[in-house]
């Protein structure tokens, strides 16, 4: 039977009593909340936002006492928000007074079975609006909800890959679905990010991925414009190689230094790529290496021979191999997590009131007087000041960071103002951390990254590492899975065949940056650095010259 609707609105004291069956509608404020198994009620602010712009659209079931109010049965929440809201009206299906336990299974059945839209669902939803003629800010606006959220779903619904992993996956989330998105044209990077998402470490896992095949694209340049400069891209010289050699190792036969822009013009010029090393822009992982594949045609020899590391017994030689290896993936890792890390400083910051357990933090942190910390008060803590919110690209100016904090301290409230105090401390720590960290581990270290843990920050591996927790060491990777260069030491064995001319290998490979002390002035001493000389922008401790001495190890 087709429900009744009274036109007029309803009055308890006025109107007709209305029948089981008929459909009203009535002031929120005329609505009792009856008896109900749900204590607890729970109104998100986007439920609240939602009813105060759309009003009630499901009608709320109530039965008529004998004062002619109406006792809700069902819809106890959506009677709050619209008494809040102050909703002009709400429609009432009026039912009959139930009894006890009719009402209590009712109410359990009502809340019990709901189940909340999955990520695929609401994806395509968004998708069929922008179909429509909706922009990303007016979808977001309808159904209240935040325009990223709309954006990653449209994101998402683009991708073949990732939309069927949310069909699948229920568990994703629309910001998972659009970071599977970024990697459509690689299904192998999409499963091991559907694989992150449901063990942890979906967002560490993301960032490794991205400056992988960022790595790749600049790999992929650098051998483009070798190849459009007419280069021939070789293989890195073996150790004791007596016909391939590195032009920078090389000598006319008078003993003069060969000049690499001079050696272009040799028949046997060519280049192997290298991993860039020490004190080089973290966006230029990789440089041209030039040689000369024939010294002895092209009236070449080389400068005063390395030491032989094919001298060690085998077993130590590998295991050393390994050590180095790594060292270069760990380091990789770090910078990964360097990134994810800051981005959820940045937000963490941001709040209005510091979490539980800042006080005891920051008490402790000033008690050890650590290092980190009397660095950054002493330097004007830019880090600090770059997480508040400090945008200003300069080198130099200590007084515009601090004066930066003080200026957020002027007009921060109290609760604000121990966030901000905490983004001091925190700065410092982070400032402090470099490559370094994870191998030695330092307390002050491993205690700002168990607070950050703490407060909810996921750490990576290598973070752990940092923090003095066992980390299992990876499985051996399949050789065809590791990056270019990963695979330290093999070139640089002693070649049992060194003083024959025998063929190069046409593939190409990446060889390991060389020590940078081969290229210091001789009046350098040690521990000193020439004027000039490129000075690390992370510190002096920032592991990159352990890097550095292990890849020169291995090509000793």
């Amino acid at each position: 039977m087709a429900a009744k609707t009274l036109s007029a609105l309803y009055d308890p004291k006025t109107s007709e009593r209305p029948q089981p069956g008929q459909l009203v509608h009535a002031r929120p404020e005329h609505l009792v909340i009856a008896e109900n198994v749900r204590k607890t009620v729970i109104l998100t602010a986007d439920f609240r936002a939602d009813v105060k712009a759309a009003g009630v659209e499901t009608p709320i079931s109530a039965w008529v006492a004998e004062d002619g109010h109406l006792h809700i049965v069902q819809g106890q929440r959506r009677t709050i928000a619209a008494q809040d809201g102050k909703i002009r009206s709400v429609p009432v299906l009026i039912v009959a007074e139930p009894e006890t336990k009719q009402r209590i299974t009712g109410q359990l059945r009502e809340n019990q079975h709901r189940a909340a839209m999955v990520t695929a669902d609401v994806a395509a939803a968004y998708q069929q609006l922008a179909m429509e003629g909706m922009t990303e800010t007016q979808i977001a606006r309808a159904v209240k909800q935040p325009k990223t959220d709309v954006r990653a779903a449209l994101a998402l619904m683009g991708s073949d890959n990732a939309r069927t992993a949310v069909e699948k996956h229920h568990t994703l989330t629309l910001e998972q679905g659009a970071v599977l998105a970024e990697f459509d044209d690689d299904p192998a990077a999409v499963a091991e990010l559907i694989q992150a998402a449901a063990t942890g470490g979906f967002q560490h896992k993301a960032q490794t991925l991205r400056d992988q095949r960022e790595r790749a694209r600049i790999l992929q340049e650098l051998k483009d414009k070798l190849t459009a400069n007419e280069i021939p891209i070789t293989t890195p010289p073996q150790y004791e190689d007596r016909i391939k050699v590195r032009v920078e190792d090389l000598v006319t036969r008078d003993g003069k230094p060969v000049d690499v822009a001079e050696h272009a013009a040799c028949p046997g010029h060519a280049a192997y790529i290298a991993q860039s090393g020490y004190g080089a822009p973290k966006d230029e992982p990789y440089k041209a290496v030039y040689v000369c594949t024939d010294i002895k045609a092209n009236g070449h020899r080389r400068k005063k021979d390395k030491p032989r590391s094919a001298d060690l017994p085998p077993a130590e030689r590998e295991q050393q191999r390994e050590e180095r290896r790594d060292v270069l993936r760990s380091n990789r890792a770090w910078d990964s997590a360097e990134q994810v890390r800051r981005a959820w400083l940045t937000e963490f910051v941001a709040r209005s009131k510091a979490p539980k357990g800042t006080t005891a933090y920051v008490a402790a942190c000033l008690a050890a007087a650590d290092h980190q910390i009397k660095t950054a008060l002493d330097g004007g803590n830019a880090m600090a000041a770059r997480l508040l919110g400090f945008t200003e690209n300069t080198t130099y100016g200590t007084s515009r960071f601090t004066a930066h904090l003080a200026a957020l301290l002027d007009t921060a409230s109290e609760s604000r103002a121990q966030v901000i105090t905490l983004a001091v401390i925190l700065g410092a720590y982070e400032a402090g951390t470099s490559r370094q960290s994870w191998r030695s581990v330092s307390p002050a270290t491993a205690r700002y990254l168990e607070f950050l843990a703490a407060n909810g920050y996921e750490l990576s591996d290598v973070e752990k590492r940092a923090c003095g927790h066992t980390v299992a060491a990876p499985a051996a990777p399949d050789p065809a899975d590791d990056e270019p260069g990963d695979d330290l030491g093999d070139e640089y064995d002693a070649d049992a065949d060194a003083d024959t001319d025998q063929p190069d290998s046409a593939a190409a490979d990446v060889e390991t940056p060389e020590d940078p002390a081969r290229d210091e002035p001789a009046d350098t001493q040690a521990g000193e650095t020439a004027p000039g000389d490129f000075t690390d922008p992370d510190g002096p401790d920032d592991g990159d010259d352990l890097e550095q001495r292990y890849a020169a190890e291995l090509a000793a």
